[in-house]
């Protein structure tokens, strides 16, 4: 019972979402051409609201069909239906953006690696003057030097494969 009402209020959420976005664009959407800005701007305004995820448009040619199907219907409400279908059509392919591992594991590790580096630097003559160096400094120069050095290497070996 539980699923059928969550269910419920995600469809009447989707619905409430689309109905105000068509409310907002409708005047923009005459022609094909500021319908294509219209529905990129859209998912740019989306996109830049929702952290993780990534909403793809919909490409040249699905947008082109989209607007000539909504062109053809007169009445205004098949009209918002063909655009709500056009948006919850693209809002069902998520692109997450996932984090590796590795990406994590380096952000965590680097910080207090930099400290220990630091601290048994301070006692080998040729590099004590690691010492000079304030934490403020070191932590973040070496957790961004860890960081870039990470996504390089994954970077690198994703090419190769």
């Amino acid at each position: 019972m539980g699923n059928f009402l969550s269910l419920g209020l995600i469809t009447r959420g989707k619905k409430v979402f689309t109905d105000k976005l068509y409310e907002q664009y409708s005047t923009r959407l005459n022609n094909q051409e500021n319908f294509e800005d219209t529905v990129i701007e859209i998912f740019t305004r989306i996109n830049g609201s929702i952290p993780g995820t990534r909403f793809a448009p919909p490409g040249h040619q699905e947008m082109k069909e989209f607007h000539m199907q909504w062109q053809k219907e007169s009445d205004p409400a098949k009209k918002k239906e063909v655009f709500a279908e056009l948006i919850t059509k693209v809002l069902s392919n998520v692109q997450e953006q996932k984090t590796s591992t590795i990406v994590m594991l380096a952000g965590v590790g680097a910080p207090p690696a930099a400290l220990l580096a630091k601290r048994a630097g301070e006692n080998i003559p040729g590099i004590n003057k690691i010492r000079y160096i304030p934490d403020f400094v070191l932590v973040p120069t070496a957790t961004l030097v860890a960081l870039f050095g990470v996504k390089f290497l994954q970077s690198d070996l994703n090419k190769e494969i």
